[in-house]
């Protein structure tokens, strides 16, 4: 998640013509009217998990060995409907118990499957404590859009502050830029990562009422606006970005690490997991 300027942004706020940071405090002047921002189960799965099979060290394998392939179904929904889910549940916390900002990973997890936070940039080594026989779902590089009539300048700004197919445009423009990206499980690299690029449906998430606890300020509903939207209307929210859904890890100790780069916006983040799969 990009940081350009003094406010948090985050993941991918772009460094780009007409493409400027979404901020997650409210009141800051000059914020563009489109938000955007550059982190054996219970129920049947379609894909049949692997046997885990121990690396060496600094060794590499191929996403099937540890990541459900892109194609599967986990408890009935895909990568797509996963990804909506973890940014519904990471703009649903409030800032000061939010896993993204290095709150405990434990805060509001769904019943199914484990999400991993990730950060606004920069390096991060968290501990984790996981429940046994979780598929763990995180993002490695991607992108939020949404629409932010609040901060338009009204007039012809308000047709761009509304527009869905304009969020999904500028989301998907963000994740073509040229990019680097690193997963590594108990030492060993991923390989295909790029083949774990997913592009949303329009969503619709929630938010804290109180404007101070958001992680975005447009974020939730829509608020007062020079548009006309209704106060109280959905907000039209996308993401596009690479995200895997890595099958359950045996009991014990283990290391996620991963990190990616976007060297024309300057952009890059590190993290680190020091996981603990409960017995």
């Amino acid at each position: 998640m990009l940081n350009v300027s003094a406010p948090r942004m985050s993941l991918l706020c772009a460094l780009l013509p007409l493409v400027t940071a979404c901020v997650e405090a409210p009141g800051i002047a000059g914020v563009p009217s489109d938000g955007f921002g550059l982190g054996a189960l219970d129920e049947p799965v379609d894909s049949e998990p692997a046997a885990f099979t121990p690396f060496t060290p600094d060794s590499r394998a191929p996403a099937s060995a540890y990541v459900f392939p892109r194609e599967a179904s986990v408890h009935g929904k895909g990568h797509e409907e996963w990804a909506v889910d973890w940014w519904k549940w990471v703009l649903a916390i409030p800032r000061d118990e939010n896993p993204q900002l290095g709150a405990p990973c434990d805060v509001d997890q769904p019943d199914h499957v484990f999400f991993l936070a990730a950060n606004f940039g920069g390096t991060a080594t968290r501990s984790c404590t996981v429940p046994k026989d979780k598929a763990i779902f995180f993002p490695i590089l991607n992108a939020i859009q949404y629409n932010c009539p609040e901060f338009s300048g009204g007039g012809d700004a308000c047709e761009n502050a509304t527009s869905a197919d304009y969020i999904h445009d500028r989301a998907e423009m963000l994740l073509d830029l040229d990019n680097t990206m690193v997963l590594e499980i108990d030492g060993v690299s991923i390989d295909g990562l790029d083949d774990y690029r997913f592009h949303t449906d329009t969503f619709f998430p929630t938010a804290p009422e109180d404007a101070a606890d958001r992680l975005m300020f447009c974020s939730g509903t829509i608020r007062d606006n020079p548009c006309g939207v209704p106060v109280g209307s959905p907000r039209n929210t996308v993401t596009d970005g690479h995200w895997v859904m890595l099958r359950p890890l045996p009991p014990g100790q283990h290391q996620i690490h991963f990190a990616a780069a976007v060297p024309s916006v300057s952009f890059s983040l590190d993290i680190t997991y020091d996981i603990v799969v409960a017995p």
